[in-house]
């Protein structure tokens, strides 16, 4: 395989059609995060609706439609319409990848929505005090960072695990002795 990352999923198995590979390895040329979120769905609403990749391409256009609404509305009630919108987004990804095109639009009440966020909020002193105290002191640096910096996790390491946040990346920092400022 390529230096894409392995999905770290259940469903590796999934891998070994060549079509599903190719697919995966295509999406984590763009983002291998978001390439492993992708695998992971496939795999979850195939096996929720008891079939695999290859057999939703040899489906007929109007029943893969058809399964994808009786989807979205068994899952409303129990999922947000945004969780069911990202489901249907990589089943049309794979799709799509494989040469079919959907005909008629499915809708999702709430596709838009992020009630999970609605009430997100900054952490209090003392909830960041425990969050900091629970962790190694990596954990704790890369949360000092991302809280009191205004860094983004990304920017602390790749997703893969390679690389990440160096001191000479902060040409600002002046260390002398012990003194950092």
């Amino acid at each position: 395989m390529s230096d894409s990352p392995h999905p770290r999923s259940k469903y590796r198995s999934l891998l070994e059609d060549k079509d599903v590979r190719r697919w995966y390895e295509n999406l984590a040329r763009g983002s291998p995060a978001g390439a492993e979120i992708y695998f992971r769905n496939l795999g979850n609403f195939c096996k929720l609706n008891n079939t695999t990749p290859q057999e939703l391409v040899r489906m007929p256009v109007s029943e893969v439609e058809d399964l994808l609404m009786d989807y979205v509305t068994s899952s409303q009630e129990k999922y947000a319409g945004s969780y069911i919108h990202n489901m249907i987004k990589v089943v049309k990804s794979w799709l799509a990848y494989s040469g079919i095109q959907l005909r008629r639009k499915i809708r999702i009440t709430g596709a838009h929505e992020t009630p999970t966020l609605k009430d997100e909020r900054v952490p209090t002193k003392d909830e960041l005090r425990r969050i900091f105290l629970s962790g190694s002191k990596q954990a704790r640096t890369a949360c000092a960072l991302v809280a009191h910096a205004g860094l983004r996790l990304e920017t602390l390491g790749y997703y893969t695990g390679y690389d990440g946040l160096r001191i000479r990346d902060l040409p600002e920092l002046k260390i002398k002795g012990t003194e950092v400022s």
